[in-house]
């Protein structure tokens, strides 16, 4: 009999994961990287956080593709998290959507939940 499939409704106190799949040319690895890492020093100060992930692996011919998954204790802490870092954005200047353009970066961008599964008995 196949496995039960039911999704938290929203609200949820499950965590949330923020995951964004990054290709990233050659040449701009090291300049991404940096910006990637800064951004994640501020997550890593943000209450509700609880871990994170920088991953990567060749993504063919002259690129690379990096992974960033940051679990956060649920949806409420995903929004004030946004704020902070939409906050840091306009204090640095920073503008990852310009970075990414100049760097011919390609991102895919999300949030995800765990599913859960109703074991048989």
């Amino acid at each position: 009999m196949p496995a039960k499939h039911s999704s938290p409704t929203p609200m949820t106190k499950a965590p949330v994961y923020r995951v964004d799949i990054f290709n990233v040319p050659t040449q701009a690895r090291s300049r991404f990287l940096d910006r990637v890492e800064e951004t994640h020093r501020v997550l890593r100060t943000i209450p509700g956080f609880i871990e994170d992930h920088i991953l990567e692996r060749p993504g063919g011919p002259g690129a690379y593709t990096i992974v960033t998954i940051a679990k956060w204790k649920d949806e409420e802490t995903v929004r004030k998290a946004k704020a902070v870092v939409g906050a840091w954005h306009s204090k640095t200047g920073f503008n990852p959507q310009t970075l990414m353009r100049e760097l011919g970066v390609e991102a895919a961008i999300g949030e995800f939940r765990p599913v859960e599964l109703a074991l048989p008995a």
